[in-house]
């Protein structure tokens, strides 16, 4: 899952950096949470961007865990005044699965599972943000 905080640049012209910063720790401890409640893990891929990552989960509870997530985002109730989407601070997440199948028959690597969850985060954005979208690969 790649997971970008919606109209960040604008959060931080409004509240200032010392508070951009503030709200991504806030983000990261959810992410980290979620994901460790899970079995998978957390880290921030490059500025307001983050990539969680799980093994051995089952496709539907894949799917739960991203409704989750979004949940648990947005029950931080972090507010987000120059957002176009919300009143609170939000994410939208692109999301890629693989079989355990396809990554061991190595038909599948990270950097192609990184590329799908790539599209489908720019997908989600174009669709309205604060949605996670999936991609079975």
């Amino acid at each position: 899952m790649l997971v970008d905080v919606d109209y960040f640049k604008n959060y931080n012209d409004l509240y200032g950096h010392q508070e951009g910063d503030t709200a991504l720790k806030a983000l990261s401890d959810v992410l980290k949470h979620t994901a460790q409640a899970n079995n998978g893990m957390a880290a921030r891929y490059g500025g307001e961007e983050f990539i969680v990552l799980f093994e051995q989960l089952a496709y539907e509870t894949f799917i739960d865990i991203s409704e989750q997530l979004l949940q648990n985002v947005n029950n931080l109730n972090l507010p987000h005044e120059a957002s176009k989407v919300s009143e609170f601070l939000t994410v939208s997440v692109g999301c890629a699965f693989a079989s355990g199948d396809a990554i061991s028959s190595e038909k599948i690597v990270a950097k192609s599972l990184i590329k799908e969850a790539d599209i489908m985060l720019y997908k989600a954005k174009n669709a309205g943000r604060n949605k996670a979208l999936t991609k079975s690969i």
